[in-house]
């Protein structure tokens, strides 16, 4: 046994398990200096806390309880990976240096390189002569280059006499520098963005570069702050704040600010909508703001309350800096609302007001305060019934009352509320759904006189309570045939299906012109009052707009319609698509008499124009529908519509559309819309007359890179009826590609760079004069993926289970 024992402790005496404090040393003992009472060490390996060190060699001096390394060092922590050449450990201090290191940070997947590092404590460095990134420390787009960095991990770090280097190009330096290195939400600068908009035409839109940089403030976990200086070459410094809370469970809201007041002038007026003033009349450094504000609190009953509010300084504030292709703009929107769902329904209490900008201008700030729509009251509810007593029937009930609120013109209450019943059953084979809905509406309404306004004989501004009950109908008769195709194992893999289809639909004739707002001067109906071109009363529905709700048309129609669709599945993900679809719709509108005489004579409600009628006078059979649809793979599909006009014997409209995609990520959309004339649809909604191509492209050329173009050509702008004609008080550009984008991504591992090209056909107002102008705007924009402080995705989030 002594024998035994003996092997054994030969065997391992050239290891020596040494164990100090919180450090224990493995290693190959190869040789000892009595003399200086040093341990020499090969392929050592030290343990610190959760740390460990391996390197080539280690020198223990145990005189001065230093331990010195070299030569391939590597410490590895659940937080932290450090390479270095040469370092050392004091045991009485317990202060760990390294020298020409490498240092990468598990928590913030950040990488630093510096001459030397000072390991203070479990997670804190003092770095000197330091380059930190986040991007690929091999290739990095961008770094911070700073004297000294005292590293905190999971905690917060700060820098002394710092640069950000964009390709090792200095762009920015700054004395000192703060940044959270912990995962939850922590005070710190968000990722910069940095872009330019210049253009050709459109000078007064194109402001240079800018460059923005928020500042994230955490003041705990129920509310935060984000400051954003907004440094724009043409237009001046501005400031945007955004202020989150949740302070309770089941609340929660969000303010938002953006201010800028224009210091710099740089506006072409010969291209700037001046509205109703003239160039001398207007403020060549205007303020521009705009805020919001939304809440959200849960309130008993299960209810929800909304308050909302909107405002902006001008109606092209957000088209300009946030290039967004907008119309007409509230100047204020304020809306307050309580919501009490049921099951099948709920309740809906909401308060509503604002106005809007008349003209799409900077400068003239006018809007439609006294005639507009101001304020209204709106309360609403509904409740839908499922297999009412035990049957197909299913109900639906709703109801709500308006208070509209005007300074001027007409204003009071409206309400409404409808009714509607489906009932589906079947004889034997066929197939019967009938459907009916009631819709009442019930007007209080009275006339404000706006200043110098007065009545006129026969004209009542407070008239008594009227309304109407509008009914729609529709039954639908269908019966299908369908073949399924099974595989060698009689599983379904495909279906193939027909349905014919008769359907009548009616919509209730009845006189709504008591709901239009008629003024003092314009109230009387006869026909002396219509318009020279008027034939008949419907002349009244288009002469003057609704006063609360827009007139609904009445119509009947029986259509046949025959529908078929392939069905396949595919036998890997069980998926099933539809390979074609064909639909096929043969209408008949039964309102068509032989004359406008009967018509008028007729009818009571609105009817569609005659000019916008799909067929002639005593025609009743409308257009021929065909739509079709193909998607022979789940990467490409195709749509056709073609409406056959039978009176001439031709396709007067058709739609293609073709979508394609590869494996590789690239995208082709095309379509094409040749429409020989306008008409309106039974249900009211018009349809231009167009002849137009859409392209979308999307080319991926690599990882992260990628050319996006979209074009719309309209050919009929070629027309010279719309180039010389007089309706239009627009001059017109004889140019038939309105809008065009091509976009380029060049995406890197820790920034995105986006180049883009604007250029579309717009109308300008100058001097009273309305024209055409082609708008070009060159666009660039970078935005860092990879920041300090943005990398962590919960910097920012709120506890979401506390809302």
């Amino acid at each position: 046994m002594q024998k035994l024992l003996l092997v054994v402790f030969l065997i391992l005496a050239p290891w020596v398990l040494w164990a100090q404090g919180s450090v224990v040393l493995e290693g190959e003992l190869y040789r000892f200096d009595k003399d200086n009472n040093t341990l020499y060490y090969t392929n050592p390996r030290a343990t610190f806390d959760k740390a460990i060190l391996m390197a080539n060699n280690l020198v223990y001096k145990k005189d001065q309880g230093l331990l010195e390394f070299d030569g391939n060092i590597l410490v590895r922590s659940p937080e932290f990976l450090i390479t270095a050449e040469r370092g050392n450990y004091n045991l009485q201090t317990k202060e760990m240096t390294f020298e020409e290191v490498s240092l990468y940070d598990y928590v913030n997947l950040t990488y630093l390189r510096a001459k030397k590092v000072v390991k203070v404590d479990a997670e804190i460095f003092d770095i000197f002569d330091a380059k930190l990134t986040l991007c690929s420390p091999e290739d990095p787009a961008w770094a911070f280059e700073s004297d000294y960095i005292r590293y905190d991990i999971d905690n917060f770090a700060y820098s002394v006499n710092t640069l950000l280097l964009f390709n090792d190009l200095p762009i920015f330096y700054t004395p000192i520098a703060s940044w959270p290195t912990k995962k939850g939400r922590a005070t710190g600068f968000l990722a910069p963005v940095i872009s330019s908009k210049r253009g050709n035409v459109d000078k007064g839109k194109n402001y240079g570069a800018r460059a923005q940089l928020p500042y994230f403030i955490a003041f705990d976990k129920d509310h935060d702050l984000t400051v954003t200086p907004d440094q724009i070459e043409k237009r001046g410094t501005g400031l945007g704040l955004e202020y989150a809370y949740a302070f309770v469970p089941g609340m929660s809201g969000l303010i938002k600010t953006w201010y800028l007041d224009e210091s710099k002038t740089d506006r072409d007026l010969t291209f700037e909508n001046l509205g109703s003033k003239t160039a001398d009349q207007v403020d060549l450094r205007p303020t521009r703001y705009n805020y919001s504000f939304d809440h959200r609190q849960n309130i008993p009953w299960g209810g929800q309350l909304f308050l909302h509010q909107t405002g902006r300084s001008d109606n092209e504030l957000e088209k300009e800096y946030l290039d967004l292709l907008i119309g007409q703009q509230p100047r204020l929107a304020r809306s307050a609302s309580v919501v009490l769902p049921w099951e099948g329904g709920g309740l809906n209490i909401t308060h509503e007001k604002g106005d809007q900008f008349l003209y799409p201008s900077v400068f003239d700030r006018g809007t439609d305060l006294d005639t507009h729509l101001n304020r209204n009251l709106v309360v609403t509810a509904n409740k839908r019934f499922s297999g009412v007593g035990g049957t197909a029937l299913s109900l639906a009930t709703s109801g709500g009352w308006t208070d509209f609120e005007r300074r001027y013109g007409w204003r009071g209450g409206l309400s409404q509320g409808s009714l509607e019943g489906q009932f589906p059953f079947n004889l034997d084979f066929l197939n019967l759904i009938p459907f009916y809905r009631a819709d009442v509406y019930q007007y209080s309404p009275n006339y404000a006189f706006s200043p110098g306004e007065t009545s006129t004989s026969g004209f009542e501004a407070k008239p008594q309570a009227f309304g109407w009950v509008l009914g729609k109908k529709r039954i639908e008769a269908n019966f299908e045939l369908f073949k399924v195709f099974a595989d060698q194992k009689g599983i379904g893999r495909s279906r193939l299906g027909l349905r014919p289809k008769l359907i009548y639909e009616e919509v209730d004739d009845i006189d709504q012109r008591k709901g239009l707002a008629l003024t003092p001067s314009n109230h009387v109906f006869t026909p002396d009052n219509f318009d020279p071109m008027a034939t008949s009363r419907f002349a009244d529905y288009s002469r003057w707009a609704p006063m609360f709700s827009a007139p609904i048309y009445g119509y009947r129609v029986f259509t046949f319609r025959w529908e078929a669709n392939y069905l396949i599945k595919n036998p890997l993900n069980q998926q099933v698509r539809s390979l074609f679809n064909l639909a096929i719709s043969d209408p008949y509108n039964l309102n068509r008499e032989q004359t406008l005489a009967q018509i008028n004579a007729k009818y009571l409600g609105p009817q569609i124009p005659e000019a916008l009628q799909e067929t002639s006078l005593g025609n009743r059979r409308m257009p021929l529908k065909i739509e079709l649809g193909l998607n022979p793979s789940e990467s490409f599909s195709t749509g056709l519509f073609y409406r056959f006009d039978h009176e001439l014997g031709r396709v007067i409209e058709n739609r293609y559309s073709v979508g394609a995609a590869s494996f590789e990520g690239h995208r082709l959309d095309l379509g094409y819309t040749n429409n020989t004339k306008a008409y309106m649809e039974l249900d009211g909604i018009n349809r231009a007359a167009s002849k137009s191509y859409t392209l979308n492209q999307l080319l991926q050329l690599g990882n992260r890179s990628s050319l996006n173009f979209n074009g719309q050509w309209d050919l009929s702008r070629a027309e010279p009826a719309l180039l010389y004609g007089t309706l239009s008080d627009v001059e017109r550009l004889d140019r038939q590609l309105t809008f065009a984008k091509l976009e380029l991504h060049l995406g890197h591992q820790c920034f995105d760079y986006i180049l883009g090209f604007t250029e579309q056909v717009v109308t300008r107002t100058q001097n009273n004069r309305n024209f055409e102008t082609v708008e070009q705007v060159f666009s660039a924009s970078m935005n860092l993926a990879k920041w300090p402080s943005s990398v962590n995705p919960y910097q920012r989030k709120m506890d979401i289970n506390r809302f």
